[in-house]
């Protein structure tokens, strides 16, 4: 949040991680609980068009 200028968790979820995720540039590790406290994220490949 701090790297884009955001300091609102919630519009950093909506503006940047959903986007990052949707897009394939991360995956949860926990992908059956997005809410999870011990949710974290690693970088995943772009998807193919």
């Amino acid at each position: 949040m701090d790297v884009v200028g955001l300091k609102d968790r919630k519009n950093f979820i909506e503006q940047v991680l959903n986007s990052l995720l949707q897009d394939g540039y991360l995956k949860r590790t926990i992908p059956d609980k997005s809410r999870s406290r011990f949710q974290k994220y690693v970088v995943g490949k772009k998807k193919q068009n």
